[in-house]
């Protein structure tokens, strides 16, 4: 057995006995059913984070604009931000793959 099968073994092992093979929540069958719009509503709330946050400091500095360095910032950091959330649901789909919760239902099969 390679280290890498066994690693995976002792992950869901551990995963399972942390709950991970209970039956998922709303927000869980949401991010699994819906990776990319996960990704889409944290980035636009993490923009507008971003945005608050540098308005805040604008107008500690007293500059009269944000600065293009500033701007290009606040947006490839919404978008990492969204990157790694669009990810977390591809995983959360892949966990509740393995443990059978997903597809959730029959899919409307008579």
């Amino acid at each position: 057995m390679g280290l890498p099968r066994l690693l995976s073994r002792w992950y869901w092992r551990v995963d399972s006995y942390l709950g991970g093979d209970a039956p998922p929540g709303a927000g869980q069958r949401f991010s699994a059913a819906h990776p990319v719009w996960l990704g889409l509503i944290v980035s636009a709330a993490s923009a507008g984070l971003f945005g608050v946050v540098s308005l805040v400091r604008i107008a500690a500095t007293g500059s009269p604009a944000p600065s293009p360095s500033l701007v290009i910032v606040w947006l490839a950091g919404s978008a990492a931000v969204g990157l790694l959330f669009t990810a977390v649901g591809h995983l959360e789909r892949r966990r509740q793959q393995h443990y059978g919760h997903y597809p959730p239902g029959d899919g409307g099969a008579p």
